[in-house]
């Protein structure tokens, strides 16, 4: 099971809240250890205050509401995995399709017992799954024989809302099947779920149709984030952002890294004249072209975080803000060299959206010179001290010891996004 599960569970029991996995218990171990779907969680109305302070604490996040159920989306920062929580108030039952009738049932008319394996997981008990099962099959119109329900309807005492439910529902059992006794009865013994039936359509339809326009299969934000990746290069910004993009998680809630640096320009050509020109003149006028460039790809940014999904900018808005300091003490006070300096500045202008959040990969020299050796050390260097400068007097940057282990690093870049 994640650790994430784990917690999530202890704090349930720790807290007394009226919980238990109702369904899938066949496939429960897959579930919890984040490698099949869904964990099917009953929860009584009066205790969803206490539990949604716990799904909050533990950065669960709220993907989708459905007319039967709420869906809850977290990570698992130990193992990297996602989890997710479907939790209904009463159980649904019906056609998989629609589920238009839900059970007359409270969290005190089940008996409970702990999971086999997992002592903090609440389960029904053997019997009261057994029956659960009968109502949810039948309604679905998967026919149980009477000699294959796993109980027989003689032992149902009329003192359980349970058993009097079931003979109720199928108290001819004996000479019809189930799933015809469950159409007949249902209006009678069920209660029908209020919800417009219409309204559950469209709203899937809906869904559908914005997941074909490229939003986020769980959508956790109305308007995303930019999170820019700031440091020199060999501090491992691509390597990271990338394994974060290829994540389950990062997928399903909608996640794109974007590069904002000078090696892939978006417009046509540049890439192949900046690397043909050697004119001095003609090389700043492509500069300041590919200035433009950069700073044009944030409104593609911008088209993203309006889908909800988060940016992660490599190469923004601080690199930018180095430059300029950069060239303006490498200025010697010849005329060439002002005029350069000022042409910078003048096209130099800061990205029109400022990061939402900013993390500062800061990695020695020898580090970063083990990784890549795209310039001299001594550049390396300078570089470093400069960009440690700049970033000293920047409040919101968050630090990042880059030197560390790689999965050290990953993790909690995951756990400063996740945050």
């Amino acid at each position: 099971m994640l650790d994430l599960n784990k917690k999530l569970f202890y704090s349930l029991c720790s807290l007394n809240v009226d919980f238990f996995v109702y369904k899938g218990l066949e496939h429960f171990n897959e579930d919890a250890s984040g490698d099949r779907g869904d964990i099917d969680i009953f929860v009584s109305s009066e205790s969803m205050s206490v539990f949604n302070e716990v799904i909050k604490e533990l950065k669960f996040s709220c993907v989708k509401v459905t007319h039967i159920s709420t869906f809850y989306y977290g990570i698992d920062l130990k193992e990297n995995k996602p989890s997710l929580i479907e939790v209904v108030n009463m159980i649904p039952v019906g056609k998989k399709a629609n589920k238009n009738y839900f059970l007359p049932l409270e969290y005190k008319d089940f008996e409970l017992a702990d999971h086999e394996k997992y002592k903090h997981v609440k389960v029904l008990s053997q019997k009261d799954q057994l029956k659960l099962n009968l109502l949810i099959n039948s309604s679905n119109g998967n026919e149980l024989k009477s000699d294959k329900i796993g109980f027989e309807f003689g032992d149902l005492s009329s003192y359980r809302t349970l058993d009097r439910l079931l003979l109720s529902l199928f108290s001819d059992y004996k000479s019809k099947c189930f799933c015809e006794l469950f159409e007949k009865n249902k209006s009678l013994y069920l209660i029908k779920n209020k919800n417009n039936l219409l309204k559950s359509f469209l709203k899937k339809v809906y869904y559908k149709f914005k997941i074909l326009l490229g939003f986020p299969f769980f959508r956790i934000r109305k308007f995303g984030r930019l999170i820019a990746f700031v440091g020199v290069d060999g501090a491992g910004k691509t390597t990271v952002t990338s394994k974060i993009e290829s994540m389950k998680y990062f997928k399903t809630t909608g996640l794109k890294c974007m590069y904002f640096g000078n090696n892939e320009y978006w417009i046509p050509g540049l890439n192949y004249l900046a690397g043909k020109v050697n004119n001095k003149f003609l090389k700043l006028i492509l500069s300041m072209v590919a200035r433009f460039d950069r700073q044009s790809r944030v409104f593609i940014a911008l088209f993203y975080m309006l889908q909800g999904r988060d940016v992660l900018a490599d190469r923004y808005y601080y690199d930018d803000i180095f430059t300029l300091t950069f060239n303006k003490k490498e200025c010697n006070g010849t005329l060439k060299s002002k005029v350069r300096v000022f042409l910078i500045s003048l096209f130099s202008v800061r990205m029109l959206y400022t990061p939402t959040k900013t993390l500062f990969l800061n990695v020695s020299p020898d580090v970063a010179y083990s990784r890549k050796q795209d310039y001299c050390f001594k550049k390396l260097e300078s570089n470093i001290d400069g960009y440690r400068e700049l970033m000293a007097k920047r409040d919101e940057v968050i630090y990042i010891d880059a030197d560390q282990d790689f999965d050290l690093v990953f993790k909690k870049v995951i756990s400063e996004i996740v945050s």
